[in-house]
């Protein structure tokens, strides 16, 4: 189980302020993960939560990368990662060409490929919303 990064989370919050985590980061890009023996917890770290965070006001939830790849699959953007051997990871995006990238983005495991990739497309969707637009 591997968990957006801190940059990654920050675009996450401005996307979709509501979305639920059981993990999160502090203002700072601590991050930190919910201890299951209170039961005051929150769903949405996003919000602010004085009772965790004393002198942070602000946390930034921290869902898994499969979490944030399911939400963007239901949301008509499929990210798929694919080996092509020798150790590196070859990520694909639905409609490729409609978010600006012109070819599959290459990492060397498949948890950096989704993370890549999940940035890209929550980067387009900042800018230009859930709709699929032509760049030229």
């Amino acid at each position: 189980m591997h968990f957006i990064d801190f940059e990654t989370a920050k675009v996450l919050k401005e996307i979709e302020p509501e979305f639920p985590s059981l993990a999160y980061y502090d203002k700072k890009g601590s991050f930190l993960r919910h201890s299951y023996q209170y039961n005051n917890y929150p769903d949405n770290y996003n919000e602010p939560n004085s009772y965790l965070f004393e002198t942070e006001k602000e946390g930034y939830s921290a869902p898994t990368q499969e979490q944030v790849r399911t939400w963007l699959r239901n949301k008509g953007f499929n990210i798929e990662v694919v080996s092509c051997g020798g150790g590196n990871f070859k990520t694909f995006i639905d409609h490729l060409q409609y978010i600006g990238l012109r070819s599959p983005i290459v990492k060397d495991s498949y948890e950096k490929g989704l993370e890549s990739a999940i940035f890209v497309v929550l980067e387009y969707i900042k800018r230009n919303g859930f709709g699929i637009r032509l760049i030229e």
